[in-house]
């Protein structure tokens, strides 16, 4: 049960973690021209493999290169039903991976080698 539980608490730090890795590195005036029109039009999406939150872009131009990543103070629009698809998806990941280390342990165990032997001798 426990591990449920920790795969769980996991799954959730990974989805909201996943919106910190997208983000736009502008360069020169140009480009944050283009990246604003965009923004404007669309929103910025954030989240991985599914997004789930949508910003707007800020109205002030900060000094260039700039990395623009979430600002939860211009969102849009949050899509429940994504995020907890997102959590699922990471729970799978992490539970799978959980299961398939304990796994591995158990079989490399001495303990378990011992009983194969001996079931083996004893056939």
């Amino acid at each position: 049960m426990k591990k449920y539980v920790w795969s769980l608490i996991l799954a959730f730090f990974l989805s909201i973690g996943s919106t910190i890795t997208g983000g736009v590195y502008i360069e020169d005036r140009q480009a944050f021209k283009e990246f604003l029109e965009t923004a404007r039009e669309e929103g910025l999406r954030y989240g991985e493999p599914l997004t789930f939150i949508t910003t707007g872009a800020t109205t002030s131009e900060p000094p260039l290169p700039h990395r623009f990543s979430m600002d939860l103070r211009e969102y849009r629009e949050i899509d429940g039903s994504a995020f907890l698809l997102n959590v699922v998806f990471y729970f799978i990941i992490v539970l799978s991976t959980v299961l398939l280390f304990k796994r591995l342990l158990k079989i490399n165990s001495v303990d378990y080698q011992w009983r194969r032997l001996v079931s083996y001798l004893n056939d």
